[in-house]
């Protein structure tokens, strides 16, 4: 028995439901994959988090491209915790950034008071901030904040282990690194063999979805 738990990304309700028959531990939730994952729609939410009984975070980015967001985008992503909120989601995946590539911690602050406490994963706009281990440093100080999802500033979890395990080193126990990038069921044992985290993430970590 693996002593890792699998943490999958979907982003329909017959993949969620394939995820959660082939033994996922954990769901992340999102819409358009092909732009890395996009705030999903309120009823394929609730129709999943109904009808599948294993966690189910919810991604909240409104578009795609950078993590720099308008004072309107922030307004839209509080907006969105509200309603899911009701959903009874077990944590938001949401990550956002200044132009100097450091967390906007401004921002984040007004999403955590939306989240209120419902856990959240601060996602891999991290890995593009100029000093990775700085970002941990800074999240450290939001109790909302419990995990991580970070690839170690590479594209890939493979090319950035190091920097992986000294994220997890940095985080302390304060926070849980949730390793990512190209994870798969053919992988991962390897992976958790020299990083020993809780959870990893992937969209083929229970194999291929439909």
């Amino acid at each position: 028995m693996n002593n890792f738990r699998k943490e999958v990304c979907v982003e329909s309700f017959s993949e969620a439901l394939y995820a959660w028959e082939l033994q996922a531990d954990r769901l992340e939730l999102c819409s358009h994959l092909d732009k890395d994952g996009l705030t999903p729609p309120i009823e394929m939410v609730r129709i999943v988090v109904n009808a599948i009984d294993i966690p189910v975070k919810v991604m909240i980015r409104p578009r795609e491209g950078n993590f720099v967001y308008s004072k309107a985008e922030i307004d839209e992503m509080c907006a969105s915790i509200e309603k899911f909120k009701e959903l009874k989601v077990a944590g938001f995946v949401l990550g956002v950034l200044k132009k100097d590539d450091t967390i906007n911690e401004t921002a984040l602050k007004k999403l955590l008071k939306a989240t209120g406490d419902i856990p959240v994963t601060f996602h891999k706009a991290i890995d593009k901030t100029y000093d990775i281990l700085q970002s941990v440093e800074t999240l450290k100080k939001y109790s909302q904040v419990k995990y991580i999802l970070t690839s170690g500033g590479e594209a890939t979890a493979d090319a950035g282990l190091e920097m992986l395990k000294k994220m997890h080193d940095a985080a302390d126990y304060v926070l849980e690194i949730i390793p990512a990038g190209n994870i798969t069921d053919r992988n991962v044992n390897r992976l958790h063999a020299k990083l020993q985290q809780p959870y990893y993430h992937g969209r083929k970590l229970v194999g291929k979805l439909l």
